[in-house]
């Protein structure tokens, strides 16, 4: 079983994570990649095939699309059942879903 945790990158060495998950999308996945090359990164990339698209190439090992479901939160916008068709069709790196499951 892997454990990352959420943006605290200073963390996964000295616990001896297995990674960090990023909630700023694409922004730090490749500065995080060149400070620990051997760890998982994933990035929270929203809603846009963009973000993820850019994390992807950036060096990401895993994105996520969120929220796929109602909430209050944000403004309004979801991550829609075919970013994730498309994307799971096309794209090697892998994807999950997150928020107002």
């Amino acid at each position: 079983m892997a454990l990352v945790i959420e943006n605290h990158i200073l963390m996964v060495e000295r616990l001896g994570l297995d990674g960090v998950h990023l909630t700023d999308g694409a922004r730090s996945v490749r500065k995080v990649r060149k400070d620990l090359p051997d760890a998982i990164i994933g990035a929270a990339c929203g809603h846009t095939r963009h973000e993820g698209l850019t994390a992807g190439e950036n060096g990401a090992d895993y994105v996520t699309f969120a929220p796929i479901g109602a909430t209050p939160l944000g403004d309004g916008s979801r991550a829609e059942f075919e970013l994730f068709e498309w994307w799971s069709e096309v794209i090697e790196v892998p994807v999950v879903a997150e928020g107002a499951l």
